[in-house]
Formats: C-alpha cells, structure tokens, sequence
C-alpha cells in the first residue's frame, strides 16, 4: 500500500495542527458554521458550511456484547450517567462470526441495499412515517444512540452536522433500511490543504468510577475513491478531558487503492501530540458494497492502557492496545466524511443503521 506524499505530510503534522488541520478532529476554519440541527431543513443542505470542535468519538457496542455479562447493565439514553457494569472489548473476538451477532441488526433493514426510487424525502408508504417500526425502533434491547436515517432527516439525532468542502444529504436510492441513508460527497481539491468535514456529531457525558467502554456500530457503502493513496477517515470516536485542552481520537481510516478494495487502518491521535499512530488491518472494503463495521474501544476513565477493536462483516480485523493520554470526561462520535486528504479527486460515501452504546464500572 503507497500513500501519497500530500497525504502522509498531512497526517503526519496532525499532531501539531489537530485543531485546524481538520484530519481526526473534525475542525475546520475560515467562514465555515456549524448547522445545529434545528436549522437544517430535511436534514439535508447543499452548502459548503459548518465546523465546530465537537472532535470526534466513535464508540458503539453490538447490542450481543452488551448483554454478554450476566451483571451488565445499559447506560439509559442520558448524559453524566454513572452505571454498575462493564462489557471489555476483548468479547468482541468470541462474538464477531456467532450467528446473531454482530450483524444480527441488520435483518430488520431492507437486505444488502434496498433502493427507493421516486426521490421524495418521505420514503415509500408503511415506512418512517409511523405506520411501521423504523430500524431503530424494532431493536430491541434499545441502544444508547441508535439513527437510522428512515425518519426524512438526518439532523435531529445529532449534536451538529458539519459541511464543509462539499455535501451531506439525505440518500433515498441507497440504504440498508428504507427509506433512507446518509450520504457524503466531498467536491475535487486541487490544492494541498485539507478542505473536508462532512459528518455528523453526537456528543455524550458518560462518567464512571474506573472503566469506559463503549462501541460504533454501522453500515458503510463507499461509492467513489480518491486517487490511489488518498485518504479518508470514515467514522471516529474521541474523548476530551474536562478542561478541553486535550483530546483522544480513535478512527477508522480508509486508504484509497483505486478501483481495487480500499485499505483500512485503526488510528489513534492524541492532541496536543506528534501524530497518529496506525494500525493497519488486513482486511480491506470493496467499493460499492455495503460493509458493516464495529470500533470499539475500553479505556480507563483516569487514561492509560486499553483495548481497541475493529470488526468487519462480523470478522475481527484487528485488535489493538491503545494508550489514552488524558483523563475521559466527554465522548464524541462522529460519522461521515471526517477528513479527506488533499489535493483529492473526491469520495462518496453512504452511511445507515448507526448505532452506539457505552458501559461504565
């Protein structure tokens, strides 16, 4: 795998420009604005707007893995919730290929990518418009975050949406559940700065006494691909400590191969820092075909050593220790196009059926 030189100089100053350099941390400057949700009509808008320091956090857990413990219990859909229980990441491994695992969601959507036809933002009849269960709200047990994209916007569920250096729309022609789906399309940069942040936020407060554990479930279908060597971080999942001054990001980058499947890679990046560490998984994504994918992360609420898996289409892609540098007193999710290396000839990507859930002891 060769990653363009713009691309590695990017990622490599992370460390020392995270705030602006807009590659994990999902900032961007100039004139750009934050869109909160209530101002995003449809949940959908073609402007090249938004920014923010939401960072990023991408910790969601399968609903099997949090009810794998006899003693675990779910954190309720609130924030500085203190809960008795605590999945580790490590069950992931055991759980990843049992049947009714870690895809078992999925069956309740529309198969490997229904299509909807007729463009309207109200999908077909008996679907997201309270006539039927929506993805989301056949799951049961219920997930801390869950959003499916089936209720005509994709705004309300999420802390902010951020577009800059292209769209973020409402996809009605490629889902896993109908009627809908997210979609990020990043414009053409000729230039060597990075210019992306098409993603949606979700922040949280959850608190413990020891350990945070937490997981990003969702569907990923990336269309188009940079040149060879391009780089995108496709969801992510940060922590803040509580004076804002430090942040932890756990991401899930994929590196463009051309036509060919694109290489993934778990990366860490600490700011302030010297830059991401990289963790390369065998497994790769084809293009356009729909992957499920599961991050995530245990962590000591105090820092220090923890655990980081990624699953893909219920296989273990790679497990990782990872250190977290600071002390866990916020968490972000983040789902889109987060970053984009530059120049770039531009991705599209679409996004269904997320879901994250977070335990604390």
């Amino acid at each position: 795998m060769t990653v363009r030189g713009s691309a590695v100089s990017a990622w490599t100053a992370v460390g020392v420009l995270a705030a602006c350099a807009q590659l994990y941390v999902g900032c961007s400057g100039g004139a750009s604005a934050t869109i909160p949700p209530t101002s995003l009509p449809d949940g959908s808008s073609s402007s090249s707007m938004g920014t923010g320091d939401d960072g990023a956090s991408v910790g969601v857990e399968d609903a099997a893995v949090a009810a794998d413990g006899a003693d675990s219990q779910r954190l309720p859909d609130s924030a500085g919730v203190e809960e008795s229980g605590l999945f580790d990441a490590g069950q992931l491994l055991t759980k990843l290929d049992a049947a009714g695992g870690v895809d078992a969601k999925q069956d309740s959507g529309a198969g490997d990518g229904g299509h909807f036809k007729d463009g309207s933002i109200d999908g077909p009849p008996g679907t997201g418009d309270g006539s039927a269960p929506t993805w989301c709200s056949a799951l049961n047990p219920r997930p801390l975050f869950c959003e499916d994209f089936d209720e005509g916007a994709i705004a309300p569920g999420w802390s902010s949406v951020h577009m800059t250096g292209g769209s973020i729309l409402l996809d009605t022609t490629e889902f896993q559940s109908a009627p809908g789906a997210l979609i990020a399309d990043s414009a053409v940069v000729a230039s060597m700065k990075p210019t992306v942040d098409l993603a949606a936020y979700r922040s949280f407060a959850i608190t413990g006494r020891a350990t945070f554990a937490g997981t990003l479930d969702l569907d990923i279908r990336v269309d188009r691909a940079d040149a060879p060597g391009g780089v995108a971080v496709l969801a992510q999942f940060g922590l803040a400590d509580g004076g804002g001054g430090a942040s932890y990001f756990l991401q899930l980058v994929a590196i463009s191969n051309g036509s060919k499947p694109l290489s993934i890679s778990v990366s860490e990046v600490a700011f302030p820092g010297n830059g991401p560490v990289n963790h390369p998984a065998t497994q790769t994504i084809p293009l356009a075909t729909w992957t499920h994918a599961t991050l995530s992360l245990t962590a000591p609420f105090g820092g220090g050593a923890g655990t980081a898996v990624l699953g893909l289409d219920g296989m273990l892609a790679e497990r990782i220790a990872v250190d977290v540098p600071l002390q866990n007193r916020a968490q972000t999710i983040a789902v889109g196009l987060t970053y984009a290396s530059a120049p770039s000839t531009g991705w599209t990507a679409v996004f269904d059926n997320v879901t994250f859930d977070a335990m604390s002891n």
